[in-house]
């Protein structure tokens, strides 16, 4: 095995790109496989996919270190669950099959050429993180803004790199335990997934090396301090060749927009960048992406097939070791089913106020493509947290 490994997690809605991850990750790093942590029931779906050869692709019941998965796949939405799920996942990588080296990359990564660089920096760092941004972002009201990355985070977790040492191993035991009780997604709370326990690493362990090659992990939100140019068949960033485009927030069906978490920029203001979004465009389409994300997340519903309610999970996860008491919070049948507790003790005018929060999700990205009416929105985002205490109103949070 390569000294450089890569492992990625993924729903079974993403697994159109973690195919695309896959295909441009073996061109530049032929022979390596990629470890992907399905975080999904797929058994249904097996005969509408084809898999990419270098995928090897591990169910979460093969994870030995997960204290109760139960309770875990309801306290948490699918992508607070896919987070929590990471340290354990590369701690698994380390112990199964004893690699040296690891890199984490998000499935919406496209790779762009070789990154052979961490191999050196691995042999003597043992965690590589990259910042969100290296530059002042400008006040002018548009998104993301400086605000942003101190709710959501300094470093940006869709890429780390890891090298199995003990301080390494003490640095993933640490993320464990705590994306265990507090891996929501509630900036309100001081909380945005694995992310925002990000921050405190480089003061809590040592050998972290804080990776600046403009290179590395271009994605919307460091567009601001990016310049491109092309060499030949390559895209230069900063003079730097480009690793990885970090796809946040992408649509293929309005590549235009570049992520739905920005507004500060469109693609005609990159025109280097074009050909690349075409390309990851029709690379999405052609593995099936408008069928796939469609897909739905197997633990979204109770056990009598209705769907369950954020705010179940929230009142679920503030119980904290009392919810114990309930068993399976997805079954409904039993006289002490959490469904039914949760039933009772919600009161009907915060059942409304969920369905103000799913109006605005549907809203917001309306809201995008007009900034100064979505600087209106958000202050009136921040009166109904002050009004009702709905620490879940989390509409305008972003990765």
């Amino acid at each position: 095995m390569e000294d450089l490994c890569f492992c990625t997690v993924s729903s079974k809605a993403r697994l159109a790109h973690v195919n695309v991850l896959a295909e441009s990750l073996s061109t530049y790093h032929p022979g390596a496989q990629i470890f992907c942590l399905l975080v999904d029931s797929i058994e249904n779906f097996l005969d509408q996919l084809s898999l990419k050869k270098n995928i090897e692709l591990i169910k979460t019941s093969t994870l030995k270190n997960v204290p109760n998965f139960t309770e875990l796949f309801f306290k948490y939405n699918a992508f607070e669950a896919a987070t929590a799920l990471k340290p354990y996942f590369c701690e698994h990588l380390f112990k199964t099959y004893n690699m040296r080296k690891l890199v984490y990359l998000d499935s919406d990564i496209y790779v762009t050429t070789n990154m052979d660089e961490l191999n050196n920096l691995l042999e003597e760092s043992s965690i590589i993180l990259t910042p969100h941004i290296t530059t002042q972002l400008p006040s002018d009201g548009f998104q993301p803004d400086e605000l942003t990355f101190l709710k959501a985070g300094a470093f940006n977790t869709g890429f780390i790199g890891i090298s199995n040492m003990q301080e390494t191993l003490n640095f993933l035991s640490w993320w464990k335990n705590r994306l265990w009780l507090f891996g929501i997604s509630s900036v309100a709370e001081g909380m945005f997934v694995d992310q925002k326990w990000i921050d405190l690493v480089p003061s809590l362990f040592d050998k972290v090396y804080i990776l600046r090659n403009p290179g590395y992990n271009v994605a919307h939100w460091n567009l601001h301090e990016r310049k491109f140019s092309v060499s030949g068949e390559k895209i230069l960033v900063n003079s730097e060749l480009l690793k990885f485009f970090h796809f946040s927030g992408f649509d293929p069906n309005d590549i235009e927009v570049i992520s739905k978490y920005q507004t500060r920029y469109r693609l005609v203001h990159f025109p280097e960048l074009r050909t690349l979004f075409e390309l990851y465009k029709r690379l999405l389409l052609g593995n099936g992406y408008n069928t796939i994300c469609n897909w739905p997340y197997s633990y979204n519903f109770f056990d009598n097939g209705r769907k369950i309610p954020d705010r179940a999970r929230r009142v679920y996860w503030s119980l904290g070791d009392k919810a114990k008491k309930f068993g399976d919070p997805f079954a409904t049948g039993k006289k002490n089913a959490y469904g039914k507790y949760y039933a009772k003790i919600f009161p009907m005018r915060h059942r409304n106020i969920d369905r103000m929060i799913k109006f605005g999700k549907r809203y917001k990205k309306f809201l995008r493509k007009f900034p100064r009416l979505e600087m209106r929105a958000r202050k009136f985002y921040a009166f109904l947290q002050c009004l009702v205490n709905a620490k879940n109103f989390d509409f305008f949070e972003s990765k």
